[in-house]
């Protein structure tokens, strides 16, 4: 809008003089706070260069994750500049309510969102979904998880509501195929039985064992899927 405005202006053929600023506004923070870092100043000569410098100023105060600027026409002929500030926001604290099967360090850690970092609210849709999978993974395939964003003291208090569901359980366990061995020997080493939650680590490693089984049993080409 800014431009525009300039453009405007200069296509109305030579002035006088350049427009001047009227007055500086600020959206979204306390003018006195910001004031000092802009300098921009009332009265002067409107040039779009002193603005660029204003909002690399207030970017590079690090209290902003956006920083606009906009002109308004004033009826007497000055510019109103309007700096449009959205303050950063730091998570301040991640907890997993109803949570059980999962530690709170592991969801942390799978969640991967920092704490005392800027919040993003980006990154939620990620994070449910990560958390979500691990626990498909150990077995919840019906895992629901809720993010609930609360405001606190210097920021963002985010809660990861946590319904984890039934445990989806092994219904049966055969061995099919040329076995080579016996049930008991496979089913000694496979150790996962009916009733045991599927959990996806598990049946890895419960496979690593039958192959392992069958080349100690020198079947070297034995092959468990």
């Amino acid at each position: 809008m800014l431009a525009v405005l300039l453009s405007l202006l200069l296509a109305q053929g030579p002035a006088p003089e350049p427009p001047r600023v009227g007055e500086i506004a600020y959206e979204g923070a306390d003018a006195e706070s910001v004031r000092m870092l802009v300098a921009l100043q009332p009265g002067q000569p409107l040039d779009t260069r002193d603005v660029r410098d204003a909002v690399r100023a207030l970017h590079a105060s690090a209290r902003f994750s956006r920083v606009a600027a906009y002109a308004e026409a004033m009826g007497d002929g000055r510019i109103r500049i309007v700096f449009v500030l959205t303050t950063i926001e730091k998570l301040t604290s991640v907890t997993f309510p109803g949570h059980s099967a999962l530690a709170e360090g592991i969801l942390l850690q799978t969640a991967n969102l920092q704490v005392n970092a800027e919040f993003q609210p980006e990154q939620l849709g990620t994070a449910v979904e990560v958390i979500r999978a691990a626990y498909f993974r150990i077995g919840y395939r019906h895992a629901q998880v809720t993010p609930v964003r609360k405001a606190a003291p210097g920021g963002v208090a985010l809660e990861l509501r946590i319904e984890e569901g039934p445990a989806t359980r092994i219904s049966q366990v055969r061995f099919e195929g040329d076995l080579g061995l016996d049930r008991d020997q496979l089913s000694a080493a496979f150790r996962l039985d009916p009733g045991d939650v599927l959990n996806l680590v598990a049946l890895d490693e419960a496979v690593r064992r039958l192959r392992e089984r069958y080349r100690r049993a020198g079947r070297l080409r034995a092959r468990v899927d």
